[in-house]
């Protein structure tokens, strides 16, 4: 995988995590990593480019409903 890609997924767990809504995570947190990596393998698999992939990681919201039973 790309190292932008890779760099934003990091990026984004650690804000994930960090965010007011983190402790929703707690115990999940490799989960989350997982997550936000399949999230970037869908859209590098079906034809978005590394700097729309880097975008979509960049606005995951961790209060949108659902997402941490995503992860959980």
């Amino acid at each position: 995988m790309n190292d932008l890609v890779e760099f934003a997924i990091e990026r984004n767990y650690d804000r994930i995590l960090h965010s007011e809504r983190g402790e929703q995570y707690d115990g999940c947190e490799d989960d989350l990593r997982e997550g936000l990596r399949l999230l970037a393998e869908h859209g590098l698999k079906y034809g978005d480019s590394v700097e729309k992939v880097v975008s979509n990681l960049n606005t995951t919201d961790p209060a949108a409903p659902g997402m941490a039973l995503l992860y959980c």
